[in-house]
């Protein structure tokens, strides 16, 4: 979560004007330093033993996930316009370069939680000396060389907000992932990570007429380079659940043979299903007749209006076949959230106190990342980000599947309409969820 140096309000980067990064120097500055002081906050509660552990080749340690949001700014921003530039230790160039094939060889990522050295004191030795030489430069320099600079200081608290959520989702799936069968507490919850309860138990139908749409970012603030270029694309008449399915929900899904189906899976989702065993959500634990929801801080009792989260695409896709339902697209999805006036996550609903609209509204945009049935592949006329960052997202395009929404730990103000996340369809250990649709008759 960011801050404005004024207000101490969140940051909100989808306003932030394009291409007038001067005016907003001092915002950006402060922007900064919370930014980087809110993933260590993060990490904070956290032992160094408990920072180092890595449960699958697909998470990170903590630790590496604060050095590596390190590394981004000192590798794009302090080497490139930092007068008298030194690296802190050349070595973290291999050590904590996560994919950017262009800048040099990276440390094998399924390795990571094997990497004791540096360790934890030293990793934040250097975030405290990255951190200073930024607010050094960034405070120092003239307006010309911020203006060249601006773009990726952006683009690097932006990504530093996403390492934030995988901070917290990493962290989660060691320690469930240790204490699996135990269910016993193993650390306080984040406060950001407890989910409340839906606002209504009423699952309702909402009607689109399809037609043209504008898909893709639109607006004048910061965007990744996978949200453009904006384009029409057209929908067919289609309709689309008021909220997302719930526990209880799942549980019906489940009592009514939903895991052993076949007929309801998709090939290769049956033969994942098969060969890890997978009966039920990620997280979810079994208890006589009881279920329970395994958090950091204890098993809970399953919250039955609570949206259903920790689901695969396979997962998400049988469900809505049981329901004689779909997926929506992300063309769908985007428009919806558009009518709705939907700009952000955490932002208030657009009219809180008109009741009647309420009525017939869409809920929980912004509480879990919702599959949609839609293949991660770039818009007509996409362009990578110019430089270095080119390999941010472009060289992801292929065998996996859009997300759209936010979750209860993206940071405020960090996603928008138009966000693409993005895993492969077996992934589990982020807050993803599902919201049915159906092609109207």
């Amino acid at each position: 979560m960011t801050e404005k140096a004024t207000t101490g309000e969140p940051f909100n980067f989808n306003k932030l004007p394009a291409r007038d990064y001067l005016e907003q120097r001092q915002a950006l500055i402060q922007a900064f330093r919370t930014v980087r002081r809110h993933s260590e906050q993060i990490a904070s509660p956290f032992s160094p033993e408990d920072q180092q552990i890595q449960s699958m080749p697909e998470a990170s340690p903590v630790k590496w996930h604060l050095a590596h949001t390190s590394w981004f700014f000192e590798t794009f921003i302090l080497a490139e316009f930092a007068p008298r530039f030194k690296w802190f230790n050349e070595h973290f160039c291999y050590l904590f370069n996560s994919y950017y094939n262009a800048v040099g060889r990276q440390y094998p990522r399924p390795q990571r939680g094997l990497m004791s050295s540096p360790g934890l004191e030293h990793v934040m030795q250097y975030r405290k000396q990255v951190t200073t030489h930024m607010l050094d430069l960034l405070q120092g320099c003239d307006d010309d060389l911020f203006e060249k600079l601006a773009a990726s200081l952006v683009l690097g608290l932006n990504h530093e907000q996403q390492h934030q959520e995988l901070i917290m989702t990493d962290i989660s799936h060691a320690l469930l992932y240790r204490n699996c069968e135990q269910g016993q507490p193993v650390s306080k919850q984040p406060v950001c990570m407890n989910s409340s309860e839906s606002n209504s138990s009423t699952n309702g139908w909402l009607d689109f007429k399809g037609g043209e749409a504008i898909t893709g970012y639109q607006g004048q603030g910061f965007c990744f380079d996978n949200e453009l270029a904006a384009h029409l694309e057209l929908l067919q008449p289609f309709q689309i659940a008021s909220h997302l399915v719930s526990n209880a929900d799942w549980i019906e899904f489940m009592d009514a043979g939903g895991y052993d189906d076949p007929l309801l899976w998709l090939c290769d989702g049956w033969a994942w299903k098969m060969k890890n065993g997978i009966s039920c959500p990620l997280y979810w634990l079994q208890v006589d007749d009881n279920w329970y929801h395994r958090i950091l801080s204890g098993p809970e009792g399953m919250p039955a209006r609570r949206a259903v989260s920790h689901i695969s695409y396979y997962e998400a896709d049988a469900f809505a076949s049981w329901k004689n339902a779909r997926l929506p697209r992300e063309a769908e999805w985007e428009q919806v959230a558009r009518s709705y006036g939907w700009k952000t996550n955490r932002e208030p609903d657009r009219k809180p106190d008109n009741k009647k609209w309420r009525s017939n509204s869409v809920y929980d945009l912004d509480r879990c990342w919702q599959w949609t049935q839609s293949a991660y592949s770039a818009y007509p006329q996409f362009q990578a980000s110019p430089g270095m960052a080119a390999e941010y997202n472009g060289k992801f395009m292929v065998n996996q599947i859009v997300l759209r929404g936010a979750s209860q730990a993206t940071a405020a103000f960090h996603s928008r309409a138009s966000y693409r996340n993005f895993f492969y369809p077996d992934a589990r250990w982020q807050f993803t969820s599902l919201r049915l649709a159906r092609d109207s008759d």
